[in-house]
Order: structure tokens, then C-alpha cells, then sequence
């Protein structure tokens, strides 16, 4: 086997990771997987600031436009699956650079989660349901989950519409009730170790560079994505499209927003989705961090793979 460790850059969105991880890659002639919960939808390329088709094209990535925005995907499945696509790829003496600002999926792969945590993706899920109960009304739920879980359909009462909700959700899932409770199991980690790096920048500059994104998004054709998307049919029932960007730009379609608002409320949402990774990745004492306003990308590159030489070598 070629080596033993993968390589992971994390860090909070805007601060330059997509460039850096095509870089590394490039290299080692390795092949990236996405770890953000957003690019792995197909339609929406703008909104994630999902790599472009040229840098596409120059390494392979996994994980991005797998899914239809309507489909359910959790940090649980994005954990096993990438796991195996690691596997695969060491098979194939090729170094795997993970990339991405998902927390929640970065802990899937590298540390592993409980089975409850795993299978609780389930906002755009609940949302369905709750809306099937108010259009067609619990009967007709209840009768769904006798077909789909019969165990737990025989243990509730047919009108108690909070339990029969939550297990037609967990089986949607591929979880039935008497499989979970039975089966819960503790994190499982992946076999080998990642090198772990984070980006990080002033506060000012990275907020700085989140709002010119976000404009310049908006001249890309944001809106116009957004539009293209309501008419395949996805709102904001969906939960790829209730998040920041999406939301704002299809509450302005609606009326709730100006455009300028919307815009606004984007960068403030942007910069508040920011802080909050930063907060999740400070706590993990295995990220060595580079800080962008004292050492450029081609500085940390390099240092990235000296640090992965020098592992190699020591065989650690």
C-alpha cells in the first residue's frame, strides 16, 4: 500500500480550501472527496461555491452532484461511504485529500458517530411528513407505516401522531425501530490515520472575502439557479434549498425579501455559518492550523507534504 494516512483540509468557509486541496492533489496524483453537505447535490453549483468544471476536470472528485436536491443524505451515510471510497482508493496507490467544512461529516469519517446520531438527518424528512399529515391526515400515515415497518406499526396507537411520525421517519431512513434499538452501536473510526490541517484567516479578512463571494455569486447567475431550481420543482421543502443562500434568495421570489435584503441576509447568514465552524473545528487538537494572513497557499502546500513525507518515512 502506497500509505497509510489521507489527507484532510478543513476550516470555515470562503478561506480558500477548494484551491488548496486541488493543489495537493494535483501533486499526488490523489483524488479529492468532498466532505461539504451541500455540493453533493446536483443543480447547485452556484449557491455552494461548488469547484468549477475546469478544476472538476483536472482531479477527480467524489461526492459532488450525487443527489437530486429532494433526496435525504446524513453525516451517518456520508461516513461508511466514504470510508469505502477511501479503501478503494488506496487500492488503487492513490493518497485520498479529503476537503470540506461540514463538521458533522468530517466526525463521521475520521472519529465515527453513535447509531442515533447517524440517522438523525431527518429536517427535510420531517417536513414532508408533517405536510403529508396535514394534507391527507394521520390514517393514511399510519397505514404507510405499516407497510414500510410493521413492528413499530403494531406497538403505536393509531392516533398518537408524534411517535408514528418519528417512525416513519427512522424507517425512511432504513432504520426500523426494533433495528435500532436492538443494534445501536458505538462509533467506529476509520482504520487510518488522517493528517488533519485547518485554514484559517483574521476574522475582518475572511468576512471581507465571504461578502465579495456572495456578490459575486449574484453576478454569476445565483438567482438565476435559484429560478431554474422552482421550476424542476424543488422549494423549500427540500432541505438542499432550506439552507443560507437558497432561503433568502427563494423568500425574495416569493415577496418576503427585497433583493437587496435577501443579499444582505445571505452575507449575515454566511458569516454566522462561518463562526460556527470555527467554533466546531478550535476544539479538535489534532488540526494543525495555517493562518492565511502570515503564510500564502503554495507555503502551506508545501508544508503539507513534507509533513505527509516525513510520516511516510517514520512509517508512524
Amino acid at each position: 500500500m502506497l500509505c497509510k494516512f489521507y489527507i484532510l483540509i478543513c476550516g470555515p468557509t470562503a478561506v480558500g480550501k477548494t484551491e488548496l486541496s486541488i493543489q495537493i492533489a494535483q501533486k499526488l496524483g490523489g483524488e479529492i472527496i468532498s466532505a461539504d453537505s451541500r455540493q453533493i447535490y446536483k443543480h447547485m453549483n452556484i449557491g455552494t461555491a461548488k469547484p468549477r468544471p475546469s478544476q472538476l476536470n483536472t482531479v477527480c472528485h467524489h461526492f459532488i452532484d450525487r443527489l437530486d436536491p429532494n433526496q435525504v443524505y446524513s453525516a451517518g451515510a456520508f461516513g461508511r461511504e466514504s470510508k469505502q471510497t477511501i479503501n478503494i482508493l488506496y487500492k488503487k496507490n492513490k493518497i485520498p485529500v479529503v476537503v470540506g467544512g461540514s463538521g458533522l461529516y468530517i466526525q463521521a469519517l475520521v472519529d465515527g458517530l453513535y447509531s442515533s446520531i447517524c440517522e438523525d438527518n431527518g429536517h427535510s424528512l420531517r417536513m414532508r411528513l408533517e405536510k403529508d399529515l396535514k394534507e391527507h391526515g394521520l390514517q393514511r400515515l399510519y397505514r404507510h407505516l405499516e407497510d414500510i415497518d410493521p413492528w413499530a406499526h403494531a406497538r403505536l396507537q393509531p392516533k398518537d401522531s408524534r411517535r408514528i411520525l418519528r417512525a416513519l421517519e427512522m424507517a425512511n431512513q432504513g432504520k426500523a425501530q426494533h433495528q435500532y434499538w436492538q443494534n445501536k452501536v458505538e462509533p467506529q473510526p476509520h482504520e487510518t490515520k488522517p493528517l488533519i490541517f485547518g485554514l484559517t484567516m483574521s476574522r475582518e479578512r475572511l468576512y471581507s472575502r465571504i461578502d465579495a463571494r456572495v456578490d459575486a455569486m449574484m453576478k454569476e447567475g445565483f438567482l438565476a439557479e435559484v429560478e431554474a431550481l422552482k421550476g424542476l420543482g424543488y422549494d423549500l421543502i427540500d432541505s438542499a434549498l432550506n439552507t443560507f443562500g437558497y432561503r433568502e434568495l427563494i423568500s425574495y421570489l416569493s415577496g418576503e425579501y427585497s433583493k437587496t435584503d435577501a443579499i444582505e441576509s445571505i452575507k449575515k447568514q454566511t458569516r454566522n455559518y462561518a463562526k460556527r465552524q470555527w467554533t466546531w473545528f478550535r476544539r479538535d487538537r489534532r488540526i494543525r492550523w495555517f493562518n492565511l494572513d502570515s503564510i500564502n497557499i503554495n507555503g502551506i502546500e508545501e508544508r503539507i507534504l513534507e509533513e505527509l513525507k516525513w510520516r511516510q518515512n517514520e512509517g508512524d
